[in-house]
Protein backbone atom coordinates (compact mmCIF):
# COMPACT_ATOMS: atom_id res chain seq x y z
CA UNK A 1 0.00 0.00 0.00
CA UNK A 2 1.48 3.23 -0.91
CA UNK A 3 1.05 6.93 0.48
CA UNK A 4 1.77 10.03 0.75
CA UNK A 5 4.81 10.37 3.05
CA UNK A 6 2.51 13.15 4.97
CA UNK A 7 -0.74 10.48 4.81
CA UNK A 8 -1.43 9.93 8.61
CA UNK A 9 -1.58 6.16 7.84
CA UNK A 10 2.17 6.32 5.76
CA UNK A 11 2.49 2.41 3.94
CA UNK A 12 0.76 0.49 7.57
CA UNK A 13 -2.41 -1.55 7.86
CA UNK A 14 -2.83 0.05 11.05
CA UNK A 15 -1.99 4.17 12.15
CA UNK A 16 -1.89 6.12 14.92
CA UNK A 17 -3.46 9.23 15.24
CA UNK A 18 -1.15 12.87 15.34
CA UNK A 19 -0.29 12.00 19.04
CA UNK A 20 0.44 14.76 21.22
CA UNK A 21 2.89 14.48 24.70
CA UNK A 22 0.95 13.40 27.64
CA UNK A 23 -1.90 11.79 25.97
CA UNK A 24 -3.06 8.31 24.67
CA UNK A 25 -4.12 7.80 21.67
CA UNK A 26 -6.18 4.59 20.46
CA UNK A 27 -4.75 2.67 17.09
CA UNK A 28 -6.61 3.02 13.87
CA UNK A 29 -7.69 -0.06 12.17
CA UNK A 30 -8.54 -0.17 8.54
CA UNK A 31 -12.00 -1.85 8.28
CA UNK A 32 -13.20 -1.72 4.36
CA UNK A 33 -11.83 -0.52 1.00
CA UNK A 34 -13.77 0.07 -1.69
CA UNK A 35 -14.55 2.14 -4.44
CA UNK A 36 -17.13 5.51 -4.39
CA UNK A 37 -20.00 4.68 -6.94
CA UNK A 38 -19.74 7.23 -9.84
CA UNK A 39 -18.60 10.42 -9.87
CA UNK A 40 -16.58 11.75 -6.56
CA UNK A 41 -16.56 15.80 -6.26
CA UNK A 42 -14.44 16.10 -2.81
CA UNK A 43 -16.23 16.82 0.31
CA UNK A 44 -19.52 18.41 1.46
CA UNK A 45 -21.08 18.83 5.16
CA UNK A 46 -23.87 15.88 5.06
CA UNK A 47 -23.08 13.87 1.40
CA UNK A 48 -24.10 10.69 1.45
CA UNK A 49 -21.17 8.68 0.14
CA UNK A 50 -22.05 5.21 -1.71
CA UNK A 51 -19.64 2.59 -1.89
CA UNK A 52 -19.18 -0.13 -4.53
CA UNK A 53 -18.94 -2.76 -1.44
CA UNK A 54 -22.62 -1.64 -1.01
CA UNK A 55 -22.33 0.23 2.01
CA UNK A 56 -23.36 3.84 2.48
CA UNK A 57 -21.56 6.52 4.46
CA UNK A 58 -22.43 9.86 5.30
CA UNK A 59 -19.87 13.00 5.89
CA UNK A 60 -19.89 13.64 9.50
CA UNK A 61 -17.27 16.38 9.88
CA UNK A 62 -18.34 20.09 8.51
CA UNK A 63 -15.94 20.56 5.57
CA UNK A 64 -15.85 21.53 1.97
CA UNK A 65 -13.31 20.62 -0.49
CA UNK A 66 -13.53 20.35 -4.37
CA UNK A 67 -11.23 17.49 -5.77
CA UNK A 68 -13.05 15.68 -8.82
CA UNK A 69 -12.45 11.31 -9.32
CA UNK A 70 -14.70 8.84 -11.00
CA UNK A 71 -14.62 5.79 -8.94
CA UNK A 72 -11.75 6.91 -6.25
CA UNK A 73 -10.81 4.42 -3.95
CA UNK A 74 -12.30 4.63 -0.66
CA UNK A 75 -10.87 2.90 2.75
CA UNK A 76 -12.77 3.48 5.84
CA UNK A 77 -10.71 3.55 9.26
CA UNK A 78 -11.87 2.65 12.55
CA UNK A 79 -10.38 4.68 15.70
CA UNK A 80 -12.81 4.26 19.11
CA UNK A 81 -16.36 4.18 17.78
CA UNK A 82 -15.47 6.49 15.38
CA UNK A 83 -15.25 6.27 11.71
CA UNK A 84 -12.65 8.08 9.21
CA UNK A 85 -13.13 7.65 5.40
CA UNK A 86 -9.43 7.53 3.36
CA UNK A 87 -10.59 9.10 -0.44
CA UNK A 88 -7.71 8.69 -2.95
CA UNK A 89 -6.58 11.88 -4.22
CA UNK A 90 -7.65 14.10 -0.68
CA UNK A 91 -4.60 13.19 1.64
CA UNK A 92 -6.87 13.70 4.43
CA UNK A 93 -8.92 11.73 6.39
CA UNK A 94 -12.50 13.12 6.72
CA UNK A 95 -15.24 11.96 10.14
CA UNK A 96 -18.19 10.05 8.19
CA UNK A 97 -20.57 7.64 9.85
CA UNK A 98 -22.13 4.64 8.07
CA UNK A 99 -25.82 4.47 7.47
CA UNK A 100 -28.44 2.10 6.01
CA UNK A 101 -30.22 3.34 2.80
CA UNK A 102 -32.81 5.11 3.12
CA UNK A 103 -31.99 6.60 6.84
CA UNK A 104 -30.59 9.88 6.62
CA UNK A 105 -30.03 12.61 9.31
CA UNK A 106 -30.51 16.21 8.90
CA UNK A 107 -27.21 17.57 9.24
CA UNK A 108 -26.83 20.82 7.47
CA UNK A 109 -28.89 19.78 4.53
CA UNK A 110 -27.88 16.08 3.57
CA UNK A 111 -27.37 15.33 0.22
CA UNK A 112 -29.20 12.82 -1.33
CA UNK A 113 -28.53 11.33 -4.51
CA UNK A 114 -31.67 12.77 -6.90
CA UNK A 115 -33.55 10.18 -8.79
CA UNK A 116 -33.19 11.09 -12.70
CA UNK A 117 -35.58 13.03 -14.56
CA UNK A 118 -38.52 11.28 -16.71
CA UNK A 119 -40.37 12.69 -19.55
CA UNK A 120 -44.38 13.18 -19.21
CA UNK A 121 -45.97 12.21 -22.24
CA UNK A 122 -48.62 14.49 -21.03
CA UNK A 123 -48.22 17.73 -22.92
Amino acid sequence: MTRHASHPCSGAWTCRSNVQPGKVHPTRHLISISRVTGHFQGFETGQLLELQNGDTWQQDAVKSRYAYGYRPKASIWQEGSHHYMDIAGMYELIHVRRVQVGTVSSIAGARKPKAPERWSSKT
